[in-house]
């Protein structure tokens, strides 16, 4: 089963426009849909600023990563250089990354 999620692009909101502090994280078709939102802890600030970008990327890291397996697959030699045992660790990892943010990891059953 392929979870829908909302399309990117995914923007981060300013944490000064929540009164509780949190960085909301903003998509749909005119950036008003509310994603969700990662705590903005004084004591550890720049983490959840990083958490919080990881997040907004989700939906361009997810889909530039399967359009380069899709590449890979197909034997584009701008892609696939190597032979295919070179760098199948790579993509094990890249298929589970995708199943993961996808619902379908074996993680979440």
């Amino acid at each position: 089963m392929t979870q829908k999620h909302e399309p990117g692009p995914w923007k981060l909101g300013d944490p000064q426009d929540d009164p509780r502090g949190f960085r909301k994280i903003f998509g749909g078709a005119y950036g008003m849909h509310n994603i969700g939102q990662v705590v903005n802890r004084k004591s550890r600030k720049e983490e959840d600023y990083a958490n919080a970008l990881l997040i907004t990327a989700a939906p361009e890291l997810l889909a530039s990563l399967k359009e380069l397996l899709n590449r890979w697959h197909a034997g584009d030699p701008l892609i696939n250089p190597v032979s295919p045992e070179t760098i199948r660790g790579e993509v094990i990892r890249a298929r589970m990354a995708i199943e993961k943010a996808e619902g379908r990891s074996r993680e979440l059953q």
